[in-house]
Formats: C-alpha cells, structure tokens, sequence
C-alpha cells in the first residue's frame, strides 16, 4: 500500500508474506539535506510511490534530532544502523524476502527520481 512501517521485523515479515522487496531509509528527517530532499524529489514522487505500492515494503528508520522518537523506537533504529553498518545518511538498503541484502545507496542518487528508480527496480525483478 506504500506506507512506511517503522518496525523491521513487521516490514520483514510483510515482505516476505507478499514476496517482494523490503526497501530500507536510514535518515535525518528534520537536519540532514540529502535526505529532505531524497524525501522530496525522489521518495514522495507520484513514479516512487506506485511503484512502491505494487512492488515494495517500505521501512522508515528516522534519527531526527529535534522531533521526540520513543526510546523503544529510538533503540530499535540504532540497532538496525549497527546491524547494517550505517555509513552515512540517507542511505538505502535493499532486502530481499529473505532478508538478505541485495544492494544500497548512499547519498542522494546524482541522478534524481530516474537513477534511483532505475536502481530500485534492478534489484525487485521488474
């Protein structure tokens, strides 16, 4: 349905249930500007989004600094960066149903909404 989940184990177990793709953001929503603009330009995008709705699970993992997270949701997120060995925001990894990594991006994608779309589909067999 395109709705970002904020629990990896819900979106793992959804992905899997619906054999598709788990799509992970690790991001500053409220202090880094790549990812505002990730965010804006890319994830937000009518092509992103229908995509997605069709083809992803889609995982949120927010470290913002002004806007509260719970400590439940603050230390689940700071497990997943360890786990994925976080190297910078926004970064994006993607998952197989199995969990497996299939690939990830660091940055914002030079090429905007078209690369990262490019990117994404490369790796769900579309």
């Amino acid at each position: 349905d395109g709705s970002w989940l904020t629990n990896y184990e819900e979106a793992l177990a959804k992905a899997k249930a619906e054999d598709k793709v788990l799509l992970i953001e690790f991001h500053g929503s409220d202090w880094c500007p790549p990812c505002m603009k990730l965010n804006a330009e890319v994830l937000s995008q009518k092509a992103f989004k229908d995509y997605a709705a069709d083809s992803l699970v889609l995982l949120n993992i927010d470290f913002p600094r002004k806007s509260p997270l719970s400590d439940e949701q603050r230390s689940h997120n700071e497990a997943l960066a360890q786990k994925f060995g976080l190297q910078g925001v926004p970064m994006v990894v993607l998952l197989d149903a199995e969990g497996k990594e299939l690939d990830r991006s660091v940055g914002f994608p030079r090429g905007g909404l078209d690369e990262f779309m490019e990117f994404v589909q490369s790796k769900s067999g579309e």
